[in-house]
């Protein structure tokens, strides 16, 4: 059996976040796609880490970034409009793994 398992090109984490650039074989075909997955790993109900994933292709990461961007910026609105922190979160520095 080939245990061989593929690897992302590149990844990135904070925390519990990360993200990850893969490259797969189309089947078939010489040609390759790329995706970028997303990931949280936390602690479900029972005490065991999950995880959920979602993958875009590549052509949708800046659509996905400017979603999220736009989120952020909301969340702080809310949260100043309802009386709750007024210090803005700060991004923490992605390291590559």
């Amino acid at each position: 059996m080939n245990d061989e398992r593929n690897k992302p090109l590149i990844s990135f984490a904070v925390g519990p976040l990360s993200v990850s650039l893969w490259e797969n074989e189309i089947e078939g075909s010489e040609r390759k796609m790329k995706s970028v997955t997303v990931r949280k790993t936390f602690t479900n109900r029972d005490g065991h880490l999950d995880h959920r994933t979602v993958s875009v292709n590549t052509s949708e990461v800046g659509t996905l970034a400017g979603l999220l961007q736009r989120m952020s910026e909301s969340v702080i609105e809310v949260r100043h409009a309802q009386g709750e922190s007024k210090e803005e979160p700060v991004p923490q520095q992605a390291t590559p793994f």
